[in-house]
Parts: structure tokens; C-alpha cells; sequence
């Protein structure tokens, strides 16, 4: 029989504990850079598992990718859990990369900024520098919107091919937030067309009354769009035309700044998207 060291590993109890879950993530825990494999002798003692019940909790993990059978006997963490890893991590470099140029455009605008990416249909917002004025949005990290009625929804959906819309918004309810949310596929695609056209989105109480706000496209080395940038503001249509422009050319120095740091390199080589797969 395997001799199993002692991992100090104990596996919570409680009320509201899932049994099945905590041991679940305890054979995880018990993978490190010293102990890249393990048997499944090695696990069951460690966590006080029946035979039975490591071969179960094992047999579920390599099924989903998380844990991978080297032999008959051996295990290590596998592909599913790395590449969870690496995404989570690459969402921080990309936080980490934007900060300094977002809490630069938001002292020389005096406005919020804020960074968000598109998980399905919506955004998820993974940084915001509050403006230093009481009069300011609540959105904080981790908050989730429409990306259709938001104005860096529409930036990140506004090169993605029209099929992929479609196919994103096939059973969804396009619900109105104001006079002007497109609340149907052929709005939406109108409404994208413009966006991409101009390259930016400038939305005035769109999603929410007195709310203004600015987007603009973050790409990646591919010259895709990966995340977009906001600044958000209050009456902004009172501006003179000549100060808008100058804060949204402000503004895209930003995006095209966090995007250089990120690997994109030419403005000119942007990849084609053709009308009939564009939105």
C-alpha cells in the first residue's frame, strides 16, 4: 500500500457545507509544486476518504478536465483547471494594464472611468475609478448589464460577425431602457453598424436618466476587441461640441494606450469585417 504523507489538509464540516463539493476541492487543494502527482492512496488518506469514495470524487474531476490520469495509479491537475487559471489571471493582468491610464483620464476629465468585458450577453465590469464628485454612478466591480442597452456593451459587440448576435440573443427578451434601446435584433444591428462606423459609443441617459457616458474599444495584439473603457458623466449634451470632442479624443488616447500595452501595434490594420458579417 502507498505510504501517504500527512498534508495537514482538514476538510470543512457544518450545516451548510456540500460534503461531496468540500472533498471535491480538497483533492485540488492537495496538489503543489512539490507534489505534482499523487496516487489515489495518497488522496483518500490524506482527505479520510473511503476507497470507494476517492475512486468517485476522481472519476468525476477527470471527466471534467480538472484532474488527469497519468497511470493507473497517479494523478496530476489537469487541463481545465490550468486553463481557468490562466483566464482568471490574464483578466488581472488586464486590470493591472489599464489602471495607471484610467486613473489618469479620470483626474484630467473629472469623470468616472471604468473597464468591462462580455461574458454572454452582458458586461461584466472588472474596474471602475470613482470620480472625485458627489455626482457619480454606483456601479461597482463585478456588476453585470445588458450589453445591448450599454454603451460598452455596444462597443465590445459592435465587430462581432452577425451570426454570433443572432445566435447570442436567440431566446433573450431585448428589454427597453429608454426611448432609444433597440429592442430587436434588426435595431440592435442598426444601432451596432452606427457605433462601428464612428468607432466609439456616446450614450446620453440611454440606460440610465442623467447618466452620460463615452466608450471606446480596448484590442489585444490580434487587433481584436477585447474589453472596452468608459468615462461617465452628467449632462453632457450642455457641453460645447468643441469640448466633447476633445474628451473623447482624450478618451481614445486611453483606449489606444492600454491597447498598445496589450500587443496592438498598427490603428491602420484593424481586421476586416465585411458587411455581410458584421453586425
Amino acid at each position: 500500500m502507498d505510504s501517504a504523507p500527512d498534508f495537514g489538509t482538514t476538510l470543512p464540516t457544518g450545516k451548510y457545507i456540500v460534503p461531496a463539493l468540500a472533498q471535491g476541492l480538497g483533492v485540488l487543494s492537495l496538489f503543489t509544486r512539490d507534489r505534482v502527482m499523487l496516487t489515489t492512496s495518497e488522496i483518500g488518506t490524506a482527505l479520510g476518504l473511503s476507497r470507494t469514495g476517492t475512486f468517485r470524487i476522481l472519476h468525476t474531476l477527470v471527466a471534467m478536465g480538472y484532474v488527469e490520469k497519468v497511470d493507473e495509479r497517479r494523478f496530476r491537475l489537469g487541463p481545465a483547471l490550468l486553463t481557468r487559471g490562466f483566464a482568471y489571471l490574464a483578466s488581472l493582468d488586464l486590470v493591472e494594464v489599464a489602471r495607471p491610464p484610467l486613473e489618469l483620464l479620470r483626474d484630467d476629465t473629472g469623470h468616472a472611468t471604468q473597464l468591462a468585458v462580455l461574458d454572454g450577453t452582458e458586461i461584466l465590469y472588472l474596474a471602475r475609478y470613482a470620480a472625485r464628485s458627489p455626482l457619480t454612478s454606483n456601479i461597482e466591480v463585478g456588476t453585470r448589464l445588458p450589453a445591448y442597452a450599454t454603451a460598452m456593451g455596444r462597443v465590445l459587440l459592435m465587430e462581432r460577425p452577425r451570426a454570433e448576435i443572432a445566435a447570442l440573443y436567440e431566446n433573450a427578451t431585448l428589454k427597453s431602457f429608454s426611448a432609444i434601446t433597440p429592442t430587436n435584433l434588426t435595431a440592435l444591428f442598426d444601432r451596432l453598424s452606427a457605433d462601428r462606423a464612428r468607432g466609439h459609443v456616446l450614450s446620453h441617459s440611454d440606460f440610465e436618466p442623467g447618466v452620460d457616458s463615452l466608450a471606446l474599444p480596448v484590442r489585444d495584439s490580434t487587433g481584436m476587441i477585447v474589453a472596452a473603457i468608459s468615462v461617465v458623466g452628467h449632462d453632457w449634451a450642455r457641453q460645447d461640441s468643441a469640448a466633447l470632442a476633445g474628451m473623447i479624443a482624450r478618451a481614445r488616447q486611453t483606449s489606444d494606450r492600454i491597447s498598445q500595452w496589450l500587443g496592438w501595434q498598427d490603428a491602420n490594420a484593424l481586421p476586416h469585417t465585411s458587411t455581410e458579417n458584421a453586425a
